[in-house]
């Protein structure tokens, strides 16, 4: 079993369960967690510190208007919404950041994208 999956297991279970999540707060994994509509719900100490960006630029904001308004370019987040399947995008930042970022759908109990 990759890592990826043990994470994506170990977060489903917090979201869903309120278990604690060892990784989230490794300093060296950055995590955003977003609601079905784009909405960012948590981001971990490690996204801020990997993205060089405050921890309140992202928390309550909404990916899709992050786009829009140029601060990110190209969405792990969107392109999860859109297809209801995990996936990889090479995002920027507008600090000029690049990154490969992978994201995964977590579903209700209806198969339902949930977060």
């Amino acid at each position: 079993m990759t890592k990826a999956v043990v994470y994506y297991e170990q977060l489903r279970d917090f979201l869903e369960n309120g278990k604690d999540v060892i990784f989230f707060d490794n300093p060296f994994i950055g995590i955003t967690i977003t609601d079905d509509n784009g909405a960012m719900v948590r981001v971990s100490p490690g996204q801020t510190r990997i993205t060089g960006m405050a921890r309140t630029l992202w928390e309550g904001r909404n990916v899709y208007e992050l786009v829009a308004e140029g601060t990110m370019i190209n969405s792990g987040t969107i392109k999860v919404l859109e297809t209801g399947k995990p996936g990889t995008v090479r995002q920027s930042l507008s600090n000029g950041k690049n990154f490969f970022v992978q994201g995964y759908p977590i579903f209700d109990g209806e198969g339902v994208i949930r977060y």
